[in-house]
C-alpha cells in the first residue's frame, strides 16, 4: 500500500537538511518539482507515491511545489514534473515529465545502483 504523503521542501535550508540526512544512510533522494496546476503532476502522482513506499529503504523522496519555492531556480527546474536524483550531494540524474514506466524504471535503477546487495 502506498504512503499517504511525501514530505515537502520549501525552502533551501530544508533540502540542504534533507540532502545531509541522506548522507547518514546513503539513501539517493529524488526531488518530485510539481505544481498545483500542472495536470500531469497529478496523473503521475499516484505512481510517486507508490515509488516512494515501496524503495523507502533506498530513496528518499520529497515534493517541491514550484508556485512557494525558490528551490526552482536552484535546481535549474524548467518544466513540471521534474524529478532531480541526488546522491552524496552530486546531482546523479534529472527526469522530465510524467511518464510513470520510465519513473518506474528510473527508481528501480537508482535503488540498484545505491544499493545493489538489496537487490
Amino acid at each position: 500500500m502506498a504512503t499517504l504523503s511525501i514530505p515537502t521542501l520549501t525552502t533551501l535550508m530544508e533540502a540542504q537538511a534533507a540532502l545531509h540526512a541522506s548522507m547518514a544512510t546513503d539513501k539517493v533522494v529524488v526531488l518530485y518539482f510539481t505544481g498545483e496546476f500542472c495536470g500531469p503532476c497529478k496523473r503521475i502522482k499516484p505512481t510517486v507515491l507508490e515509488l516512494a513506499d515501496t524503495y523507502a529503504s533506498q530513496l528518499s523522496f520529497y515534493m517541491v511545489d514550484i508556485e512557494t519555492t525558490p528551490l526552482v531556480a536552484h535546481f535549474a527546474v524548467k518544466s513540471v514534473p521534474t524529478f532531480v536524483f541526488i546522491r552524496r550531494n552530486i546531482i546523479i540524474h534529472t527526469q522530465t515529465g510524467a511518464d510513470a514506466s520510465l519513473l518506474e524504471l528510473t527508481c528501480r535503477l537508482m535503488a540498484k545502483t545505491a544499493f545493489p546487495e538489496i537487490q
